[in-house]
C-alpha cells in the first residue's frame, strides 16, 4: 500500500514534464514537512531582511557574505535538515528518491546516476540504497583520483552496480554512457551545470533515450531556481539562435 500512495502522490505531483530530442525531463515537486519548514524560515527571514536591505543600497561584504550562507543553507534544508544538524534526519526527498529509484530500476537493463550538491544529502541516498539492496558506486571531491577511477570502472562493468552517486565532481568530463537515467536530488544554480551533469549519460555512442529526474522543495528556494534555470537557457536558446 505505501508503494502504490508513493506512485500515486509522484504522479499527482509531476508538475513539468518536457519531450527533448534523445530524453525526458520530469520534474518532481516535493512539499517539506513541518519541521523541515520551521528550520527552512530560520533562513529564509534574515534572508529576506538582508534582500530588502539591498535593494535600497549596497550590502557590505559582511551582509553580501552572510546573505549568500544563508541561501546555501535554505538550499541545505531543502534536501534534508541533516546536513546541518545531523539528529534531524528528515527528508521528504529521500522519500520520493526511493520511489524513483524504486521505478527507474524495474527496468534491470537501467543504470542511474544520483547528483547532489551536497556530499551529506548523498550519504543519506547511500544508507537508502543499501535499504534497499542495490549496490552503488561513490564518487565525490574527497574520494582519492585512484579510488574514483575503480568506482567509475565498478559502475561500468558491473551489471550488479546499478547507481552512480555523486557530487559536481563528477559532473564534467566523465563518459557514464551505461547509465540511461539522471537524478538530480537538488539544482544547480547555473544551467550551464545541470547541463553538464546529464551530459555524463546523454552523450555520443549513448544507444537508449535518456531519463531526467529533477526532484523540487515547493514553495521554497529551489522553486525559484527552477524558474531560474528555465529563464537562462531560454535567454541562452535566444542569443544562439539570433533571437
Amino acid at each position: 500500500h505505501r508503494r502504490l500512495w508513493q506512485v500515486m502522490l509522484r504522479r499527482r505531483k509531476t508538475d513539468v514534464e518536457a519531450q527533448l530530442p534523445g530524453r525526458t525531463v520530469k520534474t518532481f515537486f516535493v512539499p517539506m514537512a513541518e519541521e523541515q519548514r520551521l528550520r527552512y524560515e530560520d533562513y529564509r527571514a534574515p534572508a529576506a531582511r538582508l534582500a530588502y536591505l539591498a535593494q535600497k543600497r549596497p550590502l557590505t561584504k559582511e551582509e553580501f557574505d552572510r546573505l549568500q550562507q544563508l541561501l546555501a543553507c535554505m538550499r541545505m534544508v531543502c534536501d534534508t535538515p541533516a546536513i546541518l544538524d545531523p539528529a534531524c534526519r528528515i527528508s521528504p526527498k529521500l522519500e520520493e528518491l526511493e520511489g524513483v529509484l524504486g521505478d527507474l530500476l524495474e527496468d534491470p537493463d537501467r543504470k542511474v546516476i544520483v547528483f547532489s550538491e551536497w556530499e551529506r544529502m548523498l550519504a543519506t541516498v547511500r544508507e537508502l540504497a543499501g535499504e534497499m539492496g542495490i549496490d552503488c558506486a561513490w564518487h565525490t571531491g574527497s574520494v582519492p583520483q585512484l579510488r574514483r577511477r575503480a568506482e567509475i570502472a565498478r559502475f561500468k562493468q558491473d551489471p550488479a552496480c546499478r547507481l552512480f552517486l555523486s557530487t559536481d565532481s563528477g559532473a564534467v568530463g566523465l563518459n557514464l554512457q551505461a547509465a540511461s537515467a539522471v537524478v538530480n536530488v537538488d539544482l544547480p544554480w547555473n544551467p550551464a551545470k545541470l547541463e553538464q551533469r546529464i551530459a555524463r549519460a546523454w552523450r555520443k555512442h549513448q544507444a537508449r533515450a535518456v531519463t531526467v529526474i529533477n526532484l523540487v522543495t515547493e514553495d521554497s528556494i529551489e522553486h525559484g531556481i527552477l524558474h531560474l534555470l528555465t529563464h537562462k537557457q531560454a535567454l541562452a536558446d535566444g542569443v544562439l539562435d539570433g533571437k
